[in-house]
């Protein structure tokens, strides 16, 4: 049984919100995933959070998300395997993903759609997870 993916897609260009998207947030540090859940869900989006690739790869089993954040450094499995994984799979492999970072310079590889260092502001932040979820629908 394939997993459903987000909630209904509302239009993105007619709200300035992209209401019930589904964004898997995963970072092994969880006051960075509070605060990435606490902003995102101000903003109408729904959030699901992991603190591992292992635990994503589990959420993503559960519910495919409209969009991924991630995490570059994390121990075991690295943001960069969890994008790969994601990309081989065809149930996955069209989710935006964005590439959460304190690497400088960051990584080049394109197994993402963006990437964003750390520390970053949410709003510009926000406003990528928005232009995403448009183009991806």
């Amino acid at each position: 049984m394939r997993p459903a993916r987000g909630g209904p897609r509302a239009d993105a260009a007619s709200s300035p919100k992209v209401s019930r998207a589904t964004i898997l947030a995963v970072d092994d540090e969880p006051d960075v995933l509070t605060i990435l859940q606490w902003f995102l869900s101000s903003e109408g989006f729904e959030v699901m959070t992991a603190l591992s690739g292992p635990e994503a790869l589990q959420r993503v089993e559960e519910r495919l998300p409209d969009l991924i954040i991630t995490d570059y450094r994390m121990p075991g499995m690295s943001g960069l395997a969890l994008c790969r994984w994601l990309r081989a799979h065809r149930e996955t492999q069209g989710i935006p993903i964005i590439l959460h970072t304190a690497q400088d310079p960051p990584p080049t590889d394109r197994l993402y759609d963006r990437v964003f260092t750390k520390p970053s502001d949410i709003g510009p932040l926000v406003s990528e997870v928005r232009a995403l979820l448009a183009h991806s629908r």
